[in-house]
């Protein structure tokens, strides 16, 4: 999980109640590629709880936000409420 340490980090610094990402944007602040999966609405779940694998969603819930794909490869992180 580690290159998504770099992502948690960035949305930590960067603030704000929502931010709008590329997929392009994402891969340069993680230093590699996202996976197939990040095509589906489903790997960007805010939920981190029994039956879902996806551990990553830490990177955006721990500074605050919830992650939604839009359409185009990008991705809006909102801040919870």
């Amino acid at each position: 999980m580690a290159n998504y340490d770099a992502l948690e980090a960035f949305l930590a610094r960067r603030g704000g109640e929502e931010l709008e990402l590329g997929f392009a944007d994402l891969e340069r602040i993680i230093g590699g590629e996202l996976p197939l999966g990040a095509l589906r609405p489903q790997w960007w779940t805010n939920e981190n709880g029994p039956g879902v694998p996806q551990m990553h969603c830490r990177s955006w819930r721990n500074p605050g936000y919830d992650a939604y794909l839009l359409n185009g490869e990008r991705v809006m992180f909102r801040r919870r409420r």
